[in-house]
Formats: structure tokens, C-alpha cells, sequence
């Protein structure tokens, strides 16, 4: 019972996480011109800044929704790492969809 709950917090946040994931596939693409033209990074840093603090955010309010427990970690990539090492099945979603668009992300 307690996955199915989750999926069912999963899909309520659903347009959040879609917003956040579209952003993050943004700046991914966006790297390899970055990393190729470094003048480009005055451009892409503000983007970054952005992210950094939706991130974060999400991982405030959403994961600790998502997963029922109290933040530990700023970012949600820190949230997934940890869990993913105990086992939690629930990681499983975010981390094939993270790694697909970076790999070893998660």
C-alpha cells in the first residue's frame, strides 16, 4: 500500500516535476556549446543560479512530500543518491530519467 500511495503523490506533483525536468534537459543540452565556448557561461550562470534554487526548493517541499521524511540534503539529487544506496524502490523513477539525459547523475 505504501508505493502505491506514492505513486499517487507522484502523479499529483506531476506538473512540477515535468517543469523541473524540462529545465534540467535545457541546460544539458545547452552544456557541450557552454563547455566549448567558456564566454558562454556569462550567459548560462544566472540559468544555473535558477535551477540551483528550484532545485533546492523541490527538494524542500515536493520531496519531502513525495517521500514522507525530512529534508537531509539541499539539492534532490542528494535525496536520490542517499536513498538509492538503502534500496528505496520509489528512487527507481527519477533515477533512470535523470541518468537517461546524464549519465551517472544518480
Amino acid at each position: 500500500m505504501r508505493y502505491s500511495w506514492f505513486e499517487i503523490r507522484y502523479l499529483i506533483v506531476a506538473p512540477v516535476t515535468l517543469a523541473l525536468l524540462v529545465y534540467f534537459m535545457g541546460l544539458f543540452r545547452a552544456k557541450p556549446a557552454v563547455d566549448r565556448y567558456k564566454v558562454l557561461w556569462i550567459i548560462a550562470a544566472p540559468f544555473v543560479v535558477v535551477f540551483l534554487v528550484m532545485d533546492a526548493l523541490y527538494q524542500l517541499i515536493i520531496g519531502t512530500w513525495l517521500f514522507l521524511e525530512r529534508p537531509r540534503d539541499i539539492l534532490f539529487t542528494g535525496r536520490l543518491k542517499r536513498l538509492d544506496e538503502a534500496g528505496d524502490c520509489r528512487v527507481d523513477r527519477f533515477k533512470r530519467t535523470l541518468n537517461e539525459i546524464d549519465p551517472g547523475h544518480v
